[in-house]
Parts: C-alpha cells; sequence; structure tokens
C-alpha cells in the first residue's frame, strides 16, 4: 500500500519540480535581459553587504576612491548622470574584489543613495545565473548576462570600437590586490587551460580560502571617444585603443608602489595586443606620443592568439 502511494506520488513530484524551474526561468528572465531592477533595492544593498561582512570576515579588506573621483574632485572628471563603460582590471581567479565589495556600490547606484555612478550595470559569464540563489543574487545586484552570442560580438568588435559605435567613453578600473586573493600553482593553471580549451569553461583551479589581503578599488580618467560612428576605421579604433592603454598605465603607475607589495609592484603592468606582435604594439603607443618615462610600469608583449573556436579579438 506505503508502496504504490510513493510510486503515484513520483510524476506529482517531478510536475513540481519542471513547473519550479520553469517559474523560476520565467521570474528569472525578466530581470536578466532588462535595465530595469529587479527586487527590492533594500534586498539588494543588504545581500551585498552580508557578502562584504563575510570577505572580512575571511580577512580580505577594501578601500576604494569612488566618492573622491565621483563628488570630490575640483575638476569633475566623472559625471555621475552620464554614461561610461567601464572595463575591468584584472579578472584575477574569481573577481573576488566586484563579488565582495564592489557589487554593494553597484546595488547602490540605483538608489538616491549611489557612492558614485548612477545606473550601473555589470556584464557577467551567463553560466553563473544557472544556479539556483547565486542566479538569483546576481541579478539583484545589476549584473546581467554576457551570453556566448554577446561575447562573439564583443570578441568581432571589442569594447573600443563599441565605445565609438554609441560615442560612450571609457573609464578604466583597477583592483589592486585582485590577484593576490587567492594562492594559484602553476599544475592548476595548465589545468584550467586545458578544461577551457576542451569545454569552453574556465574553472580556476585554486586554494579554496582567500589570503588575508587589502584590495584598494580605483578608478581612471575618463578617456574620450570622439562622436559616434556606426563604422570606424581600424585606425581610429586603434587610436582609441592606444590612448586606453596609456591611461590605464598611468593609472596602474599613480597607485603600485601603496597598493601592491614591492616584489608585484616591481613586475610592472603587462599588456598585450591578441595576434600582434610587441613590435606592433609598441609602435602604436609610440604614434599616440606615449611618454615611457613617465609610466616606467608598462611591460608590452607580444600576444597570443584567440582560443580555438572563437573569432580573433578586435579592438
Amino acid at each position: 500500500m506505503a508502496g504504490s502511494v510513493c510510486s503515484g506520488s513520483g510524476p506529482l513530484v517531478l510536475s513540481c519540480v519542471v513547473m519550479g524551474v520553469w517559474l523560476r526561468q520565467k521570474m528569472l528572465g525578466r530581470g536578466m535581459y532588462s535595465l530595469d531592477t529587479w527586487g527590492p533595492r533594500w534586498l539588494a544593498v543588504a545581500t551585498a553587504q552580508a557578502m562584504n561582512m563575510a570577505a572580512r570576515f575571511a580577512g580580505v579588506t577594501f578601500e576604494d576612491d569612488t566618492r573622491e573621483k565621483w563628488h570630490k574632485d575640483p575638476l569633475q572628471r566623472l559625471d555621475p548622470n552620464r554614461q561610461y563603460l567601464t572595463p575591468w582590471h584584472p579578472h584575477g581567479a574569481l573577481t573576488f574584489c566586484a563579488a565582495f565589495f564592489t557589487n554593494t556600490m553597484v546595488s547602490q547606484s540605483t538608489t538616491p543613495r549611489a557612492p558614485g555612478p548612477t545606473g550601473w550595470f555589470v556584464g557577467i559569464a551567463d553560466l553563473l545565473f544557472r544556479f539556483p540563489l547565486l542566479g538569483e543574487g546576481l541579478v539583484l545586484w545589476n549584473c546581467r548576462p554576457v551570453s556566448e552570442a554577446t561575447s562573439r560580438q564583443v570578441l568581432k568588435s571589442g569594447f573600443c570600437r563599441l565605445a565609438i559605435q554609441h560615442g560612450t567613453p571609457l573609464v578604466p578600473i583597477y583592483a589592486f590586490g585582485e590577484s593576490q586573493v587567492f594562492s594559484t600553482y602553476e599544475w592548476g593553471r595548465r589545468a584550467t587551460e586545458r578544461l577551457h580549451g576542451k569545454f569552453g569553461i574556465a574553472v580556476p583551479m585554486i586554494v579554496p580560502w582567500p589570503n588575508k589581503v587589502m584590495l584598494h578599488m580605483k578608478w581612471g580618467r575618463p578617456v574620450e571617444v570622439g562622436p559616434r560612428e556606426e563604422s570606424p576605421t581600424d585606425e581610429r579604433v586603434q587610436r582609441l585603443f592606444a590612448e586606453y592603454v596609456k591611461e590605464l598605465a598611468r593609472l596602474f603607475e599613480e597607485h603600485r608602489h601603496t597598493c601592491l607589495p614591492a616584489d608585484v609592484a616591481k613586475r610592472g603592468l603587462t599588456v598585450l595586443w591578441r595576434g600582434h606582435s610587441k613590435e606592433e604594439l609598441d609602435g602604436l603607443l609610440d604614434t599616440a606620443g606615449l611618454e615611457r618615462d613617465r609610466v616606467p610600469c608598462l611591460v608590452t608583449a607580444t600576444g597570443q592568439r584567440a582560443p580555438p573556436g572563437l573569432p580573433h579579438s578586435r579592438l
């Protein structure tokens, strides 16, 4: 008797699970592909601050110059009401700074108490939204998926080209200390590269507990792109890329000695142009008037080819 009841309830349970998955995707989808906020803002800020507290409990601390650069700069170089494209450097093993600290100010950007930019939305890997609770948290914190199709479009067109097409200035962000949050090893990096090459998914092989470090999130100055142009020439795109590298190098040089361990600061900032040689990149930067004595931290390198199955990246 009991067996027959259990057997009969199987299809009902399965139906409930399927319905639950469908409802989750339906509700989440409304936020994932919209630039409207999803969920109450107080909940977004509260959960983001809880992540912040968890990181501090683990020994990772954080400081940034957001209010100083957005509200106290006498030259008003960053306007909270203007639209910017904000590339993030470096990615690190898990982009810890963005996940545990910057998510608070991103969530606050769609509230009256925004500490810096307003209406800030962040594009991240599409895969992360598939995990229950994590996906909901990401959408709540103004994160939106960068799908495979979108990634291919960005790789094909390039962030500099997209900035010109929309007339949107570029503002680099550098999280000093990001690469020191987790300990990595050569065997782990090789395993990650193999997994990414075979399945297209990067699974970082790291020591799961973060090191006790201090993260410093620093804002660069806007790199103006000029008038909008739907089909900019390669020459114009390359000029913008050179200007962006100059600003990124200036930002790194300004803060490296105070925000990084001495041995890490000494290694400098390595920049490569995928699919191009070191000499080509040096020539581009020299043409743009790079004053190398002002940014001794800058190290140029030959760029690797695009991973198999992906188009060669452009600027």
